[in-house]
């Protein structure tokens, strides 16, 4: 009856730790981007920003990895890490910006690899969602609802 409990209380708290984003939003945003790729980052990541720049109406570049930053245009840099939990998911991710020698911006993206489902979220999806909060279309709230009752 013991184990049972313990099991319980597990699975409840598994639960409550579903994917997060934390950061805030661009105080201002140039139209001009700058993309720093990130060689240790599956190449969907960058795939994936320079999509929703494109859909988004941001001209945009892409420097070498280890490039120096451009400081007249919105530098961005961005790290995602996978792992695996019976498959493959997005366990953390982080998206700098970076503007006159300064960061202006970042969003940080985490998924507890626990008993929770909505790790294995569509990971293209949540890059959106980072980018989203990071240029002021989504709060961290409404990015964290919407991943939350993603599996509803």
């Amino acid at each position: 009856m013991r184990s049972l409990s313990i099991l319980i209380v597990l699975l409840a708290l598994s639960a409550c730790a579903s994917p997060k984003f934390t950061g805030s939003a661009l105080n201002s945003v140039s139209s001009d981007v700058v993309l720093i790729q990130d060689d240790e980052t599956r190449k969907g990541f960058l795939s994936t920003i320079k999509g929703w720049l494109a859909k988004n109406g941001y001209k945009h570049t892409v420097a070498a990895d280890g490039s120096l930053h451009d400081h007249k245009k919105l530098t961005l840099e961005y790290k995602g890490i996978w792992r695996w939990d019976l498959a493959l998911f997005l366990s953390e991710a982080e998206i700098e910006a970076f503007e006159d020698g300064q960061r202006v911006g970042e969003v940080k993206y985490k998924a507890a690899n626990n008993l929770n489902t909505t790790k294995w979220g569509d990971a293209s999806e949540r890059i959106g969602y980072m980018l989203d909060i990071l240029f002021g279309k989504l709060t961290v709230k409404e990015a964290n609802a919407t991943i939350s009752r993603a599996k509803e």
